[in-house]
């Protein structure tokens, strides 16, 4: 496997660029396509909104050369802001649960969402586990927005749950039901994250992370109070 084949991309949605229009219109596409399997699998009837993808604040992806890996999203919240508990993200999630964490002053949250990797590339093509890739990629990705932790509601059935123990996430609670399948609720700060445990891994991990190609606009932080 050649390292550099592959590219991390980070856009936000106040991109204007048009790599970052034409990679969040690739990004959209095979959204839908994979979540709509994934919503109605079992006799499910959910079906991917588009107004899920157009709040989140950062979109990031993976691609071999011009072939999609795969992709995450990630929204900010102020939990500070009451409201943000009635966010349709959070449903399911306990009032006590929110009150631990800003009794920690944990409250910049840092939302992972719809993480997916593209079919050829599951079951560890080319030995190497792209989801948890990806979510470590995350964990790097969290220290640039100045959030306090990163906030996932992880599938059990087919064990995020296990990758993000791995990766240093805890559970914040008991399960919930999301879409019909167990989801277990985690978080992660900053000081509880995990490097991946298997070395190769690790170091292609850090080799993305130092040739992302960051498309932000300015690099800014769209929830940061400018004065």
């Amino acid at each position: 496997m050649i390292q550099n084949d592959f590219q991390y991309y980070i856009i936000s949605k106040h991109s204007s660029q048009s790599q970052s229009i034409e990679l969040s219109d690739i990004i959209f596409k095979n959204w839908q396509k994979v979540w709509s399997q994934v919503f109605n699998n079992g006799g499910r009837t959910f079906t991917p909104n588009v107004d899920d993808y157009l709040r989140q604040d950062f979109i990031v992806s993976l691609f071999f050369k011009s072939q999609l890996v795969g992709f995450h999203f990630y929204s900010l919240f102020n939990i500070n802001k009451k409201m943000a508990e009635l966010h349709s993200y959070f449903s399911g999630v306990d009032p006590e649960s929110f009150q631990r964490l800003r009794d920690q002053n944990m409250t910049q949250i840092m939302s992972m969402e719809y993480l997916t990797v593209m079919p050829e590339f599951r079951k560890g093509a080319l030995s190497v586990p792209w989801a948890e890739v990806i979510i470590s990629l995350g964990q790097k990705f969290l220290d640039t927005v100045g959030a306090d932790l990163c906030f996932g509601t992880a599938r059990k059935d087919i064990r995020v749950d296990n990758m993000g123990i791995k990766l240093g996430f805890e559970s914040l609670q008991l399960p919930i039901s999301k879409y019909s399948y167990p989801c277990e609720v985690m978080i992660c700060s900053r000081n509880s994250r995990k490097e991946h445990p298997n070395k190769s891994t690790a170091e292609l991990v850090n080799h993305l992370w130092e040739r992302r190609i960051d498309n932000r606009e300015n690099n800014i932080n769209p929830h940061q109070q400018v004065a």
